[in-house]
């Protein structure tokens, strides 16, 4: 038996005792003497004694049952590598153009997705103008939940997720910002929820959304190149495992627009505007046979974390 149990037994053995001892007493001092007749020969009295009574024996008392409460468990945070998450990420782009990019910019990070949209109408006019539009941003609303879905990274990695949406003649039609968090876990199937996503897009400060007839481009010359062409010449210069390069055009209403951006390291300890300058000539080559040809070109230097370093616009030709 354990030693605090014995001790427990102890204890009770002795009050149930003490209690006797009062019982008797109390019994003695209560219970009248009977007086004898007196004789010749003898005048003691004789008193009677009361019989003690008997004291039941305690049981063991048994030991409460102590119930250990769990530690509540953390949820793991998750190892989020960004290049894994861009090579997953890209995987599970729907549209056959499109392009996948990050960049940090005081101290908010934003994904782009550029995506060339069949399903816009490159010759939309009056009021189609504005049916298109509604759709070229609930296909914007779509995709950034698709991605935001893929995996739980986007939201830890990403501040900002913007689409660009253009048609087939890369006209632009939309462009905006929306915080992964506002985004549904699960993709609405109707228009309404659609919508609701749509009203949470930051495009009147820093986007775009077109309200005004696509501009006709005149036919291509003789030996030019088509934008694809043109892209994937561009990519040749570049490392295919590098994942924060990209290219992109967007047609609006100040021209043809040429969107470039890279990452540059300073490991081999090049100056950094000679390694600009001569990435910048590789793309400019290339960009020689494109018509339309671009009139502005907006370039982006990161670092291989993604912070901006460099930002340039550069009229064209």
């Amino acid at each position: 038996m354990p030693k605090f149990a014995l001790l427990w037994l102890a204890i009770i053995l002795v009050f149930p005792l003490a209690g006797c001892q009062t019982k008797v007493a109390l019994e003695f001092t209560s219970t009248p003497t009977e007086t004898p007749i007196p004789t010749a020969t003898s005048t003691a009295t004789s008193t009677v004694t009361p019989s003690a009574t008997a004291t039941a024996i305690p049981t063991d008392t048994p030991s409460p049952t102590v119930t250990k409460t769990r530690a509540p468990t953390r949820t793991p945070v998750p190892d989020c590598n960004v290049d894994v998450l861009m090579k997953q990420l890209k995987l599970g782009i729907a549209y056959d153009e499109f392009t996948l990019l990050y960049r940090t910019e005081q101290k908010i990070t934003t994904l782009i997705i550029w995506f060339v949209d069949p399903e816009v109408d490159p010759q939309a006019t009056g009021d189609e103008i504005e049916v298109n539009a509604r759709l070229a941003m609930r296909h914007a609303a779509t995709i950034s939940q698709q991605i935001d879905a893929a995996d739980v990274c986007v939201g830890i990695l990403f501040d900002k997720i913007n689409p660009v949406v253009v048609d087939s003649s890369y006209n632009g039609w939309f462009s905006g910002q929306i915080a992964p968090s506002l985004l549904p876990d699960v993709l609405p199937t109707d228009e309404q929820g659609l919508d609701a996503i749509c009203d949470q897009f930051d495009y009147e400060t820093s986007g775009y959304l077109r309200i005004l007839d696509t501009i006709q481009m005149r036919a291509a010359p003789a030996g030019s190149c088509t934008w694809k062409e043109a892209n994937e010449a561009i990519h040749n210069h570049f490392d295919p495992e590098r994942q924060n390069v990209g290219f992109y055009l967007v047609v609006d209403e100040t021209g043809v627009n040429f969107f470039g951006q890279w990452d540059q390291s300073n490991d081999m300890g090049l100056d950094p505007k000679m390694m600009t300058f001569v990435a910048l000539l590789n793309v400019t080559m290339e960009l020689e046979c494109l018509s339309p040809q671009p009139n502005q070109l907006f370039i982006t230097i990161v670092d291989p974390q993604g912070n901006v370093t460099d930002e340039q616009v550069i009229p064209w030709p």
